[in-house]
């Protein structure tokens, strides 16, 4: 996937040599700071659970200094993972009770979203009224091999 290799610094076409590792301790602790401030809210509105198995559901692991893309509904957000606990990197494999928080662009502190946990009866979806800026690299098209 593209997230991947933009990850490992890689060009399409080029060759990668892989070795497994042992596994790293669940997670339980993640900070990340975004950089486009409008993210702040979209998480907020989505909720920790929301926010887990909607944009995180395409990460196994996560590692400090590292940043992940989160695409939704037609836009692209970087975020830079600051910190993790219990270790540098961790698993997000499996049932993971993940607390969140987010450091503010803008200096503004952090804003914390609690343990990733099912919150019945929340709406997940993004508050129509907010309107965050399109990314201006939008995600490559998906092309039929």
């Amino acid at each position: 996937p593209f997230w991947l290799m933009r990850q490992l610094g890689l060009r399409e076409g080029g060759k990668v040599s892989l070795r497994s590792v042992g596994m790293a301790p669940r997670g339980t602790f993640a900070m990340f700071l975004p950089r486009d401030a409008a993210f702040l809210d979209l998480a907020a509105q989505l909720g920790p659970q929301a926010f887990m198995e909607r944009c995180m559901g395409f990460y196994s692991f996560l590692a400090e200094g590292t940043t992940i893309t989160v695409d939704h509904d037609g836009f692209r957000y970087d975020l830079e993972v600051v910190e993790t606990r219990p270790d540098p990197v961790i698993c997000l494999l499996g049932h993971v009770d993940l607390e969140v928080e987010f450091e503010d662009p803008g200096g503004g502190g952090v804003r914390h979203l609690g343990a990733a946990d099912p919150s019945p009866g929340r709406d997940p979806r993004p508050n129509p009224n907010t309107n965050p800026k399109p990314n201006p690299n939008p995600a490559p098209e998906a092309k039929e091999a």
